[in-house]
Protein backbone atom coordinates (compact mmCIF):
# COMPACT_ATOMS: atom_id res chain seq x y z
CA UNK A 1 0.00 0.00 0.00
CA UNK A 2 1.52 3.54 -0.58
CA UNK A 3 2.85 5.08 1.98
CA UNK A 4 0.60 8.00 1.45
CA UNK A 5 -2.59 6.14 1.60
CA UNK A 6 -1.54 4.87 5.00
CA UNK A 7 -0.93 8.55 6.05
CA UNK A 8 -4.42 9.66 4.98
CA UNK A 9 -6.01 6.51 6.63
CA UNK A 10 -3.84 7.40 9.90
CA UNK A 11 -5.14 10.86 10.10
CA UNK A 12 -8.55 10.30 9.51
CA UNK A 13 -8.27 7.74 11.82
CA UNK A 14 -10.65 8.40 15.38
CA UNK A 15 -7.40 8.86 16.87
CA UNK A 16 -5.94 11.29 14.82
CA UNK A 17 -8.61 12.88 13.05
CA UNK A 18 -9.52 15.96 16.23
CA UNK A 19 -5.56 16.86 16.20
CA UNK A 20 -4.54 16.35 12.51
CA UNK A 21 -7.75 16.63 10.12
CA UNK A 22 -7.60 19.79 9.12
CA UNK A 23 -3.41 20.40 8.50
CA UNK A 24 -2.44 20.55 5.20
CA UNK A 25 -0.07 18.27 3.89
CA UNK A 26 1.25 20.60 1.36
CA UNK A 27 0.23 18.17 -1.52
CA UNK A 28 -2.33 17.76 -3.62
CA UNK A 29 -2.93 15.70 -6.69
CA UNK A 30 -5.49 16.37 -9.62
CA UNK A 31 -6.07 13.69 -12.29
CA UNK A 32 -4.42 14.15 -15.30
CA UNK A 33 -7.32 14.83 -17.51
CA UNK A 34 -8.11 18.04 -15.08
CA UNK A 35 -4.36 19.57 -16.40
CA UNK A 36 -5.05 18.77 -19.99
CA UNK A 37 -8.24 20.33 -19.23
CA UNK A 38 -6.98 23.26 -17.91
CA UNK A 39 -4.28 23.56 -20.86
CA UNK A 40 -6.22 23.13 -23.55
CA UNK A 41 -8.45 25.88 -23.72
CA UNK A 42 -4.95 28.13 -24.39
CA UNK A 43 -3.55 28.43 -27.23
CA UNK A 44 -0.62 26.25 -26.27
CA UNK A 45 0.21 22.85 -28.29
CA UNK A 46 -0.38 20.18 -25.30
CA UNK A 47 0.80 17.21 -25.27
CA UNK A 48 0.88 15.03 -21.74
CA UNK A 49 2.17 12.15 -20.26
CA UNK A 50 1.88 10.03 -17.33
CA UNK A 51 4.64 8.30 -14.99
CA UNK A 52 4.83 6.25 -12.57
CA UNK A 53 7.87 5.49 -10.27
CA UNK A 54 8.50 2.79 -7.87
CA UNK A 55 11.65 2.27 -5.31
CA UNK A 56 11.97 -0.41 -3.62
CA UNK A 57 12.44 0.16 0.19
CA UNK A 58 14.61 -1.74 2.71
CA UNK A 59 11.97 -1.87 5.54
CA UNK A 60 9.43 0.01 7.06
CA UNK A 61 11.39 2.16 9.32
CA UNK A 62 13.14 3.24 6.02
CA UNK A 63 10.21 4.48 4.22
CA UNK A 64 9.32 6.01 7.35
CA UNK A 65 12.57 8.15 7.34
CA UNK A 66 12.25 9.45 3.87
CA UNK A 67 8.82 10.64 4.50
CA UNK A 68 10.01 12.29 7.82
CA UNK A 69 11.21 14.89 5.88
CA UNK A 70 8.96 15.53 3.22
CA UNK A 71 5.04 13.79 3.83
CA UNK A 72 5.17 13.57 7.33
CA UNK A 73 6.81 16.76 8.06
CA UNK A 74 3.08 19.15 7.94
CA UNK A 75 2.14 16.21 10.73
CA UNK A 76 5.09 16.63 12.87
CA UNK A 77 5.44 20.06 13.05
CA UNK A 78 1.67 19.69 14.19
CA UNK A 79 2.67 17.26 17.40
CA UNK A 80 4.92 16.84 20.06
CA UNK A 81 4.69 14.62 22.96
CA UNK A 82 2.34 12.49 20.46
CA UNK A 83 4.84 12.19 17.46
CA UNK A 84 6.38 8.33 18.89
CA UNK A 85 2.35 7.67 18.69
CA UNK A 86 1.64 9.11 15.23
CA UNK A 87 4.74 7.21 13.76
CA UNK A 88 3.79 3.67 15.13
CA UNK A 89 0.52 4.41 13.62
CA UNK A 90 1.61 4.83 10.28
Amino acid sequence: MPISKVMGEVVSSPRWSASLGKVDPGYHFNPDKSYYERLSGTDLDVRMWSTEYYRVMEDHERILEMMRSTGLKPYLEHLREEVPEFISSV
